[in-house]
């Protein structure tokens, strides 16, 4: 699939709509806690590499001490860069986050168009729990020019 001339919507709505070519995975695009992935189907395949936006926020955590949350958090930017995915599949080169620490997790926004910025972030984000191995979740983000949204947590959330 050519892609080089495609406008930003159109780019958009293209990694969107990609089926993948695992048939395991839900998406041809999607990010986790190594980066940014893709696995497109043969038959749509970019011609060549894809920019995409990929935000970083810090998520700073601490227990709620009132309400129905058992944790409150602020976002603080950390970088926005551009990463190039396709045509191969594989993971796109410096999209890993940074790592979560002490009581700080990271959430990472992959996007087409304008920045994303702190005020448009979720208002709620899923935390993993005891039940499960998983070291991240994906969130959803009702935005049109989000690809995808991986929440990566503190490494002990429950102290905070």
């Amino acid at each position: 699939m050519p892609t080089a001339n495609m406008g930003e919507t159109e780019r958009r709505d293209y990694l969107k709509h990609l089926k993948n070519s695992e048939p395991r995975l839900p998406m041809a695009l999607f990010a986790t806690d190594s980066g940014v992935h893709v696995f497109p189907e043969e038959a749509r395949r970019p011609c060549s590499a894809v920019p995409v936006r990929l935000g970083h926020f810090r998520v700073d955590m601490k227990r709620a001490t009132s309400g129905s949350a058992q944790y409150s958090f602020t976002y603080a930017p950390i970088n926005t860069i551009t990463v190039n995915v396709g045509p191969q599949d594989g993971t796109a080169p410096g999209s890993r986050p940074p790592a979560a620490q002490n009581c700080s997790g990271t959430l990472s926004v992959v996007y087409i168009g304008k920045d994303i910025t702190a005020d448009e972030l979720p208002d709620e984000l899923s935390f993993r729990n005891g039940a499960t191995s998983l070291k991240w979740t994906s969130v959803d983000f009702a935005d049109e020019r989000v690809l995808d949204t991986v929440f990566v947590p503190p490494p002990d959330a429950k102290s905070c």
